[in-house]
């Protein structure tokens, strides 16, 4: 009896596929889901490249205090879970990197939010198959946490962290692993089959034959022999001696070997392309990358692609652990991405030099990003005095003067 019989016939191919999707069965065969996904070395990648962009950010508290002036709001408790400890293990970084993996992979990164006395204490994070969400009529998110000892804890939205990816019913991300299950799928069986063939193949590109006639033992006895010293990857590239009139032929790499690796090639690509990542920033091109190319690479992966992570992250953290009064008193969250310019010496002092020259910063003010003490008179803005006012004290009106 099948497992499908007890159901009406035009359930049956349905069902079947919802089971196998359920089950992460992909067209290649193979099982795809969370864990077996990261096992891929372009999703691993992927995942890492956005996770840690977003986590090597500063994260802090300001405050818009008004008439153009902000400040770091060092006193609000929210500061230090952000900047420095979100919880009793974890720091800043890793709490921020874990939430974005869960987010990259299955949609929705979550942390349950302990608050004491009506403030953020700790950010706990939850794994993704502990918890459930559902929508209302009145569109209020309900969550069901399943706990370590088997108990469910029922919570409101409002005791919840929920970092959510590109969403199609608005409370819950896309899953990344089935929208791309077929890349990934294919992925992993190309290289399992190219493991295979590694670890069990005693063909390294050749044939053996024979002047005269074999026998069945004289053949098994030579395929033995011929495993034993020449098959698997620890027996790679050895020193062959044949006997018996027997004769090596090479082989050039078959047209199935190109396609092989032109799958693996091109796999890396399209999952690059579900995870929104230039393959190019994950190690993978076509041709080595000149210093100009690999710039536009860079600035285009941080304004097209990690930039709209950041500000997901910052909006979701102001909604999830800001009050409305917090915000109406004018606190804010934000990622710096001047971090960005921290691995480059050259780029930060052009930036710093033109900061100071138009007035921007002080010297005092780039001392205290390198983390410098400040030195007296270091907090006095100076502009370059070459340019003018257009109508200003040195205009005349000898122009209008000869028109009338």
């Amino acid at each position: 009896m099948s497992l499908f019989d007890w159901l009406p016939a035009e359930r049956k191919a349905a069902s079947l596929e919802e089971f196998l999707s359920a089950a992460g069965g992909s067209a290649s065969g193979v099982s795809v889901t969370h864990e077996s996904a990261l096992k891929t070395s372009p999703a691993l990648s992927c995942v890492r490249l956005l996770a840690r962009g977003v986590a090597r950010l500063p994260m802090r508290v300001h405050q818009d205090t008004g008439e153009r002036t902000k400040r770091v709001a060092k006193d609000h408790p929210l500061y230090k879970v952000l900047y420095r400890k979100p919880n009793a293990w974890m720091t800043s970084f890793s709490w921020r990197q874990t939430m974005m993996f869960h987010t990259l992979i299955t949609g929705s990164g979550r942390s349950f939010i302990n608050r004491v006395n009506g403030q953020v204490a700790e950010l706990l994070p939850l794994l993704p198959n502990q918890v459930e969400v559902k929508q209302d009529k009145n569109y209020d998110l309900a969550y069901k946490i399943r706990l370590a000892n088997g108990e469910t804890l029922d919570v409101d939205q409002s005791q919840i962290f929920d970092l959510r990816g590109p969403s199609w019913d608005s409370y819950q991300g896309l899953d990344s692993v089935k929208q791309g299950k077929e890349a990934i799928g294919l992925s992993l069986a190309t290289e399992e089959t190219h493991a295979r063939l590694h670890s069990q193949g005693a063909r390294p590109g050749g044939l053996l034959t024979s002047a005269g006639t074999l026998n069945p033992e004289q053949v098994d006895q030579i395929r033995t022999g011929w495993e034993q010293m020449q098959g698997g990857v620890h027996n790679a590239m050895k020193t062959a001696i044949l006997g018996a009139d027997l004769k090596w032929t090479p082989l050039a790499m078959t047209g199935v070997d190109s396609e092989h690796l032109a799958t693996r090639k091109f796999q890396i690509e399209e999952i690059c392309r579900a995870f929104g990542v230039f393959p190019q920033m994950i190690g993978h091109g076509d041709k080595p990358p000149t210093f100009a190319s690999a710039q536009q690479f860079f600035l285009h992966h941080i304004i097209q692609i990690l930039d709209p992570w950041v500000v997901e992250f910052e909006q979701t953290v102001m909604r999830d652990l800001l009050t409305e009064e917090e915000l109406d008193d004018g606190y804010y969250v934000k990622l710096n991405l001047n971090e960005f310019l921290r691995g480059s010496m050259k780029e930060r002092a052009e930036f710093y030099k033109i900061m100071v020259e138009i007035g921007v910063f002080s010297p005092n003010d780039v001392r205290e990003l390198e983390d410098r003490n400040p030195y007296e008179g270091g907090d006095v803005y100076r502009a370059q005095m070459n340019t003018e006012t257009i109508g200003g004290s040195d205009a005349t009106d000898d122009d209008t003067d000869d028109e009338e």
